[in-house]
């Protein structure tokens, strides 16, 4: 019986524990202080991926310097963009990064988190910002909005919207290290095994 009790112990814990996805990349967001930046640890309507989206994104705007040293400086998506590494939108992101301050980190919100839902299960059937279904249309969260298409890792969501290929004012760039927002829901719905689609909202 005690046995088998250490076994449900062991399970459970190993199911609430969640790594920072960062660690992969550096030891150094292994630092308690990045713990902080889970803000999403505790919500109930989120995926873990769709929480790890937050975690990525709080430590990079907790610490743009370290992100850019550890993370963008050997990232690199060739599923997605054959040479990223040698698109201008690329190479500009670490000046960016590097004359930045470090930002308040984002909190979920469940009414941000909606807004990026009903948009999420409107695709593939229509592109854009706008709503068109009732669900989506009854929503009145007015957010910034931020569309990432065939990425699905965290990170990967993530440093797509911050090289913002083909934008050229840099908009999703511009908006994820806003000073200004407080509050994030992040949705990602996986259509068939060619299309997913990453939505992340802020206020």
């Amino acid at each position: 019986m005690k046995i088998l009790y250490l076994l449900c112990v062991l399970v459970i814990s190993a199911n609430c524990y969640s790594q920072n996805p960062l660690s992969l990349w550096n030891s150094s967001w292994d630092n308690k202080v990045f713990d902080t930046c889970n803000t999403a640890k505790d919500v109930n309507y989120m995926t873990q991926r769709e929480k790890d989206v937050i975690w990525v994104l709080n430590c990079m705007r907790s610490n743009p310097i370290l992100f850019l040293k550890t993370v963008v400086k050997y990232w690199d998506y060739s599923p997605r963009y054959n040479s990223v590494r040698e698109r201008k939108e690329f190479k500009n992101l670490t000046p960016y990064l590097k004359k930045i301050d470090p930002l308040d980190i984002l909190y979920p919100d469940s009414l941000v988190h909606m807004s990026a839902m009903t948009r999420a299960e409107e695709y593939p059937s229509h592109r854009g910002h706008y709503r068109t279904t009732q669900r989506g249309k009854d929503n009145k969260c007015s957010c910034s909005e931020n569309i990432s298409y065939n990425s699905f890792e965290a990170i990967d969501i993530v440093m797509d919207l911050l090289v913002d290929i083909n934008n050229p004012n840099y908009g999703h760039r511009k908006i994820l290290t806003d000073p200004d927002y407080i509050k994030i829901g992040v949705a990602i719905r996986k259509e068939n095994p060619g299309f997913i689609i990453s939505i992340i909202d802020l206020k």
